[in-house]
């Protein structure tokens, strides 16, 4: 049993009923049986199998037993077979009447079993979309679905069709109509610039230089995996060589997966090519003996033998390639014999033969295939092996931003650098696999989605392995992309090396670093592996992966989401979900902590969503921590929606957590929640959060020595229920809030110190410490300390792309410039942390270093741009926490102060609000801000007492840098 994509085909009679009722039997079974044959002849000779009869209908399959990458269009091609064979038929007694079919193909993902009684049995839509289509189809008509369109486009010609409404589909369904089958190559993709294959471009050539100096023949086997690029570099060297000396020859062979057996194609083609050359043709014309030209006709038209018989053996074909091309000297010739893995033994055998031959002779002879081509025996002739391999990431960044910027869709253009890296890391270096991507995108699919071209390339791939080597695919598929010996020895016993040795020669695997590990050198082949594989069996593999504490959070999630689709009432379901809940809640925590968003949020999604009890712990801790990471992210939008409308204690808790702090009213009052959470003190991350609220309100209100006693009692509990992520946030919170504590910053020094030496691994955590480090060390008049830590915090914002800590950076960076009296540069930091957080929906926050910035200009000197500031931020008072109303209404203050001005109600107003908050630097600020105000208003009595108070203020705290600047103004 195999999940695989294939092709179904359904064919029918058209006007049967009507026919068989006027018919006598007799005659009608004889037509019946030439319909038939001509339909099983059609499908088998295209590599498809006829799954059943139902009457005149006939149901057929390709890529069922092994899958080839033009199962597509070898379907497509039995349809055509069909029609046009059947149309020629005459049914006795009918008056003449000349029988139509019509078509219906599809092709999609299917189910295939294998059983003794039912034999091979597909199952998927796909079944039934191919027979509405075919009831759709007009007499003579075929009709394709979307799929089967997009993987026959380059060779044949389709046609759009309005949407149909068919019996048993919800939606219209999209078709088009098959109207030409070229029978020559393919059509020929837009041609891209060749990323830099220069060293084996540079190969070939010199080898077709050494052939044309020394007049002695040499070949090349060129190998390497499917869309790689093999063919675009032979053509381009040929090209080159041509354009080099016109007098070159130069032919291709091309093998085809489905030729006819016995057929002669790559073979007829490179005839074709020399012979139409004149000089050559009337060499090979001047050869004595009609037995040549006979042969060359058969290899011409292979069906259709010369005077009869069966036409000549292998041997008389091998003579006649033989000779015809011994007359290639003097000149220099290049042959080229792509796609050999396809050719029948036969015919490998003749051009093995051929190479050989031509030993005396100045022919380079390229033979491009794939890994699976057995040892060519060309001892006689110097060969070398050229292996191509995937391009490298730089190369691939290069062909996918062309292809994207080239392409002519909008959708393309429009896609983010996002889009780009995701289709560079899946391609994987394989140019075939870029463009056919890029293509997707163009025509308006997701960035995920792999395009029905690459999974038949890849399922055919897959098919001509050894079954040994297909098996450990599999196996690894379940693993994950990287797998090592171990973990495939959980699965089914540890494989022959040879076995992996193979498929790192395939270039489907690559050995890891570590010894004994490996990964799949493409995440595309992975997937399609992985997707052919029926649930049951992926069932089975995760569980017993899981069980050994493989990787427990993909396949405890895994066991859980096949589960639900296979056996929704299994007993075992509930067991597993809560499991998967927890491994996934402590993966997603601690790629939170290590701030791995993109991972936390996927993991911690994948716990919300498990099918787990409204009330299991775990669950409802995913939801916090999912809300958190969004948050992080600066999603504040989306960190509400996690939560909104659950009636959980917890989560109604966290949504007043993020009211707060989005500068709003708590959805519910401390103290209803308190009450409701009084009876169970067990509850320590309700608690904890709670406690982290009213943290936040008391910040809000200007009382920093309240909200550090929150901050330490919502630690406590963090500490209670052993949880690291909780406990470090609220350490880094207590840091915080010690830049306004009104206890003596030295001893605030230390508590931060302590914790810069805790968080010294994590520069993550470390980097917001080292901001509050900065301005503490300014206070205590130890400057370039306060720099060097700054400059550290940046680094690892830089490097870490930590958004939200560079905003601290810039605010941290503008408060110690501020220390330091360099108003313009702390203007300008501060400033651009005012913007950044306005840009992430911290309107409180990004109120005050607005004020902040302004203060710094008014510093200065007072302006018309300061002034329009001061007036812009009066009328957002009332959206501003209380230290930003207090630095704004100083600016004002400072911004009105001229001489002869009388402000003393003004600055009683501001001292009020200072009596608010414990904020001991806050005040001292503002205190000297109302002094310099005084001054300019001519008032020196008033500036000296404030003044004065603001060197109390600092002198109580150790704030040694602005106290001696304070008594030197004085």
């Amino acid at each position: 049993m195999s999940r695989r994509l294939v092709v179904v085909l359904f064919t029918d009679l058209v006007g049967w009923t009507s026919l068989a009722e006027r018919l006598d039997p007799e005659p009608l079974q004889l037509f019946l049986e030439s319909y038939y044959d001509i339909c099983v002849t059609a499908v088998e000779r295209h590599g498809g199998v006829v799954e059943k009869f139902i009457g005149d209908a006939v149901m057929a399959v390709f890529g069922v037993e092994r899958a080839r990458e033009d199962d597509a269009l070898s379907a497509l091609s039995a349809a055509f077979g069909m029609r046009d064979e059947v149309s020629r038929l005459v049914v006795a007694g009918s008056g003449g009447v000349n029988p139509a079919i019509h078509c219906g193909l599809a092709a999609g993902e299917a189910l295939v079993t294998h059983s003794a009684r039912a034999g091979v049995r597909i199952v998927g839509d796909v079944v039934n979309l191919a027979a509405r289509l075919q009831s759709a189809a007009p007499a003579g008509e075929i009709l394709v679905n979307e799929t089967m369109a997009r993987l026959v486009q380059p060779h044949a010609a389709v046609a759009p069709l309005p949407p149909l409404t068919l019996k048993g589909k919800r939606e219209p369904t999209p078709a088009w109509r098959a109207y030409a089958l070229p029978g020559g190559p393919p059509v020929e993709r837009a041609r891209v610039p060749m990323v830099d294959r220069e060293p084996e471009r540079t190969r070939l050539l010199a080898a077709f230089r050494e052939v044309a100096d020394a007049g002695h023949a040499r070949a090349v086997l060129l190998v390497g995996p499917p869309g790689v690029g093999k063919s675009r570099l032979v053509r381009d060297a040929v090209e080159h060589i041509r354009r080099r000396d016109g007098r070159t020859l130069a032919a291709v062979g091309r093998c085809l997966p489905h030729a006819e057996p016995g057929g002669y194609g790559p073979l007829g083609q490179v005839l074709d090519t020399l012979l139409n050359d004149g000089e050559l043709a009337d060499r090979v014309a001047g050869v004595r003996g009609g037995r040549l030209l006979e042969v060359l006709s058969f290899i011409h038209a292979p069906a259709h033998p010369v005077n009869g018989g069966t036409g000549p053996g292998l041997e008389e074909i091998s003579w006649a390639m033989r000779e015809a091309l011994a007359h290639i000297a003097p000149r220099p010739a290049v042959l080229v014999w792509e796609d050999l893995h396809w050719a029948e033994p036969a015919l490998l055998g003749i051009v093995t033969d051929l190479i050989t031959s031509l030993r005396g002779q100045p022919v380079l002879s390229i033979c491009v295939s794939r890994h699976e081509l057995p040892r060519l025996p060309m001892d006689d002739v110097p060969w070398s092996l050229l292996e191509i391999a995937s391009l490298s990431q730089p190369e691939t960044v290069d062909l996918v931003g062309h292809l994207m910027t080239a392409t002519e869709s909008a959708e393309v253009m429009a896609q983010s650098m996002d889009v780009l890296d995701r289709v560079v890391d899946d391609c994987a270096g394989n140019p075939l696999y870029a463009e056919l991507m890029v293509e997707t995108l163009a025509l308006g699919y997701a960035p995920g989605d792999v395009p029905p071209s690459i999974v038949a390339l890849i399922g055919a791939m897959i098919d001509r392995l050894p079954a040994d080597s297909a098996r450990l695919l599999e196996m690894a598929s379940v693993i994950g992309t990287d797998f090592t010996l171990e973990q495939l020895a959980v699965l089914g016993g540890a494989p022959a090396p040879h076995l992996l040795n193979d498929l790192i020669g395939r270039q489907m695997v690559l050995a890891g670093a570590r010894p004994g590990s490996y990964r799949f050198e493409q995440h595309l082949v992975h997937g399609v592996v992985y997707g052919r594989l029926d649930k049951r069996e992926r069932l089975e593999f995760h569980r017993r992966l899981a069980e050994q504490d493989v990787n427990p959070a993909v396949h405890l999630g895994a066991v859980v989401g096949l589960l639900r689709d296979l056996r929704p009432d299994d007993p075992q379901l509930a067991g597993y979900a809560a499991k998967a809940a927890e491994v996934l809640l402590a993966e997603g925590t601690l790629a939170l902590r290590r701030r791995n968003l993109p991972t936390a949020l996927d993991l911690l999604r994948r716990a919300q969503r498990l099918p787990t009890s409204d009330d299991d712990p775990h669950r409802r801790v995913a939801t916090i921590r999912l809300s958190d990471a969004l948050l992080l992210a600066g999603d504040l939008a989306g960190a509400r929606e996690v939560v909104d409308g659950s009636p959980d204690r917890l989560h109604r808790v966290h949504r007043s957590l993020l009211a707060v702090r989005a500068g709003e009213p708590a959805g519910e009052s401390v103290a209803e929640l308190t009450q409701e959470l009084g009876g169970e003190q067990d509850d320590h991350l309700g608690w904890s959060r709670l406690q982290q609220v009213r943290m936040l309100l008391e910040v809000a209100d200007g009382r920093f020595l309240d909200a550090e006693r929150s901050a330490r009692s919502a630690l406590t509990h963090a500490e209670a229920m052993a949880d690291d992520y909780e406990s470090d946030r609220l350490r880094a919170a207590i840091c915080e809030l010690a830049q306004w504590s009104p206890m003596p910053v030295r001893e605030r020094l230390a508590f931060v110190d302590d914790v810069a030496l805790l968080f010294a691994a994590d520069r993550s955590l470390l980097a917001p410490v080292q901001v509050v480090q900065a301005r503490l060390l300014a206070l205590v008049d130890e400057l370039d300390r306060a720099w060097a830590a700054l400059a550290g915090a940046r680094r690892a914002a830089d490097d870490l792309r930590l958004t939200m800590t560079g905003v601290l950076v810039e605010q941290g960076t503008g408060m110690v410039a501020s220390l330091a009296g360099e108003h313009e540069r702390a203007e300008r930091h501060l400033a651009a942390a005012a913007r950044s957080l306005e840009t992430a929906g911290h309107r409180p926050a990004a109120l005050t270093l607005r004020a902040l910035a302004v203060r710094e200009r008014l510093r200065r000197g007072p302006d018309d741009r300061a002034m329009a500031e001061v007036r812009a931020l009066g009328d957002d008072h009332d959206r501003m926490d209380l230290r930003g109303r207090i630095i704004s209404g100083a600016n004002e203050v400072l911004a009105g102060a001229r001489t002869g001005r009388r402000i003393d109600v003004d600055v009683a107003r501001i001292r009020a609000l200072l009596e608010r908050t414990d904020d001991a630097c806050l005040c001292a600020d503002v205190l000297t801000d109302l002094a310099m105000a005084q001054r300019r208003c001519g008032d020196d009595v008033a500036a000296r007492t404030l003044a004065g108070l603001a060197a109390d203020r600092y002198a109580a705290i150790g704030a040694l840098l602005p106290l001696r600047r304070i008594r030197a103004w004085q």
